[in-house]
């Protein structure tokens, strides 16, 4: 009989302990924005928007001249579109589909 107790006593703890990282899980904080600049110019040149803790959307300026012109849309972290102004005009005039 003591076996049972001691048995249903580690059972419980066990479950318990799932219960708190299942709690844990839930409770989890994810970036919402994240913001670089990549060559140290003072300039953020590089954002990062993620939903629900995936990466949602990328803006780069890779030319660093202070404008968004590589645009990368995700879905559930994996790249689908990236559109691109290659001419510096400001509006968009390449697309590629992943």
């Amino acid at each position: 009989m003591r076996k049972f107790y001691i048995g249903f006593v580690v059972a419980l703890v066990l479950l318990a302990g799932g219960f708190v990282q299942a709690d844990a899980e839930e409770n989890k904080i994810f970036p919402q924005k994240v913001e670089a600049d990549r060559n140290y110019d003072g300039t953020i040149d590089r954002i990062e928007y993620y939903q629900n803790g995936f990466i949602a959307r990328v803006e780069e300026d890779t030319n660093f001249d202070g404008k968004a012109d590589d645009f990368t849309d995700y879905i559930e972290g994996k790249p689908v579109k990236t559109e691109r102004d290659t001419n510096g005009d400001g509006r968009v005039d390449a697309w590629i589909s992943f």
